[in-house]
This record gives C-alpha cells, sequence and structure tokens, in this order.
C-alpha cells in the first residue's frame, strides 16, 4: 500500500476516530525530515514538531495508531536507561518477559532488575512504507 493510500484511510477515519487528524499532521511532519534526523522517534520529539499544545494522551493513540496499522508507519522499540546513563534496547520480546515476570533481565550483567518500568523509555523508528517514501 502506497503513503497516499494510507493518507487517504486516515483521512477517512478522520471523520470517525478522534486521533487520525493528528495522525495525518505527524505523517506529514516525518515525511517532510530527512530520514537521518528520524531514526530515534520519540513521543517529545513529536511533540515538539506538531505543537506543544498537544495533548499527551492524544499524541500517544495518534502514535499508537500509527505504530498498529497493518501497514505499520512506526515501528516501536524500547530504550532501557541505567542509573549511570547507559542505554540498552529491548526488544519486544525482552519486554513482554519481563512484563510477565516482575523483572528485566540486565541486558549487560544478567542481573535481574525489577524497577525496570521507571527505566525504560520508547522510541520509534520509521516503518518500511515511510522509509521507501523518504528516501
Amino acid at each position: 500500500m502506497a503513503i497516499k493510500e494510507i493518507m487517504a484511510e486516515f483521512k477517512e477515519l478522520a471523520q470517525k476516530v478522534p486521533n487520525a487528524k493528528l495522525c495525518l499532521e505527524i505523517i506529514d511532519y516525518l515525511r517532510s525530515e530527512k530520514q537521518k534526523d528520524l531514526e530515534f522517534i520519540t513521543y517529545r520529539s513529536l511533540q515538539i514538531a506538531i505543537g506543544n499544545d498537544v495533548r499527551q494522551e492524544d499524541l500517544i493513540a495518534a502514535v499508537n495508531l500509527l505504530s498498529t496499522h497493518r501497514n505499520a508507519l512506526l515501528n516501536p522499540h524500547m530504550m532501557f536507561v541505567e542509573v549511570d546513563g547507559d542505554e540498552f534496547e529491548i526488544s519486544a520480546d525482552e519486554y513482554q518477559t519481563a512484563l510477565n515476570d516482575g523483572f528485566l533481565v540486565h541486558p549487560e550483567t544478567g542481573d535481574l532488575v525489577s524497577d525496570f518500568n521507571n527505566r525504560l523509555f520508547p522510541f520509534f523508528t520509521l516503518g518500511e512504507i515511510l522509509t521507501e517514501e523518504i528516501n
């Protein structure tokens, strides 16, 4: 599916789904940027790009739509940040296992981390369709 078709779908959804219009604004922003500037997309970077007046709940809902759409435009990731600032990307499977078990196995040391939720931060990368569109 081409980006124009996906945008048309979101325009149609905007009549019924509250945050679909915000999805269009995010897509427009992403399409206007250089790919190298979109290798680590955060909620905050999107909020700044779209406008600080966007409610966080609305932004999260819109990003959720973009990352769960059948042709995902954004790929979700998790970053585990150590107290000393060291960062480790956590796979979706590792995150799910941590949620189920109640602890995260530290990616470097193998230690069990029970307070992992306060040190996990979501970020996003471009999905395949947007990557092709921007190249």
